[in-house]
């Protein structure tokens, strides 16, 4: 038993005794070619530059040498803004029997302010025909449309 017994100890000992060998570092995932592995030693001197792109097939024509400064003066500035339900002309100018309503949006004063021709409309008040009072809430209020 005294055998088996100083045994485990020389084992042991012998064990502990035994430098350990350092770790070994993973392998890169992507290690660059060594040389004859697919690498080039020697860099091109003279790499070909890249060949001229195609011309365009279908060039765009050239523009208009002589262009109209003005191409459609609109005199009447109602043609295109204050109609109904569009905002009101620069100058506050609506359509014949619309009025200019200014109000603001649903961020209230701290917003901008909104123009937009409109009819107002009210219980003693009918729309014409072919509309109907309406309220547009968080803008110019009851409104025919």
């Amino acid at each position: 038993m005294r055998w088996a017994l100083l045994l485990t100890i020389t084992v042991s000992l012998a064990a502990c005794a035994c430098p350990k060998q350092p770790a070994t570092p993973a392998p890169h995932p992507n290690p660059p070619p060594q040389a004859g592995e697919g690498a080039d030693p020697t860099p091109d001197p003279d790499p070909t530059p890249d060949p001229d792109p195609a011309p365009d097939p279908d060039p765009d024509p050239d523009p208009d040498p002589d262009p109209d400064p003005d191409p459609d003066p609109d005199p009447d500035p109602a043609a295109t803004t204050g109609q109904q339900g569009q905002p009101c002309a620069a100058n506050g100018a609506c359509a014949e029997d619309l009025e200019c309503i200014e109000y603001y949006g649903i961020a209230g004063a701290r917003g901008p302010k909104f123009t937009s021709c409109e009819l107002r409309c009210k219980a003693d008040k009918a729309c014409p025909q072919g509309q109907r009072c309406v309220t547009i809430a968080d803008g110019p209020g009851q409104v025919c449309r």
